[in-house]
């Protein structure tokens, strides 16, 4: 199957969308625990200032596999089981992390909020933000991310 062209894509003038999200899941990091958190958002605390403790998501594989075979979903837990998000001043990109996942969000905030469009903004800081992540959990020996 070939792989689409954005380029040709259309462009709206205000396109129907209030939320685009990237996000990687990974083997989870072993040595990874609560103060790493905190590190983390030292490194990113001047763009997102904001964070908040959640619940983690669930393993995508893992719900599938339970819904596939009627079975509640069962998950043993060896790492802290949180994920904080990193919120930016204005309220419109967070960063989400776990120890098995990192995930980007853009969302509209504003009836105003203009899109960033995928291809010019969202992938870019995506990247960026997943290279500095990369980055960090290298330099902090919490594991290869797999």
């Amino acid at each position: 199957m070939p792989t689409p062209d954005h380029r040709n894509l259309p462009r709206f003038k205000k396109p129907p969308v209030v939320e685009t999200v990237l996000g990687v899941e990974f083997a989870a990091l072993e040595k990874w625990s609560i103060p790493h958190f905190g590190l983390f958002w030292q490194l990113i605390s001047q763009e997102m200032p904001t964070f908040r403790v959640l619940p983690p998501l669930q393993s995508a594989s893992e719900a599938k596999d339970a819904i596939t075979a009627g079975l509640p979903s069962i998950r043993f837990l060896t790492s802290p089981q949180v994920r904080c998000w990193f919120v930016s001043a204005d309220d419109r990109t967070l960063i989400q992390i776990q120890n098995d996942r990192f995930v980007f969000n853009w969302r509209k905030t504003d009836r105003n909020d203009k899109y960033p469009h995928y291809d010019d903004t969202i992938r870019h800081e995506f990247e960026r933000q997943w290279s500095r992540f990369r980055t960090f959990v290298e330099n902090n020996d919490l594991g290869r991310i797999e």
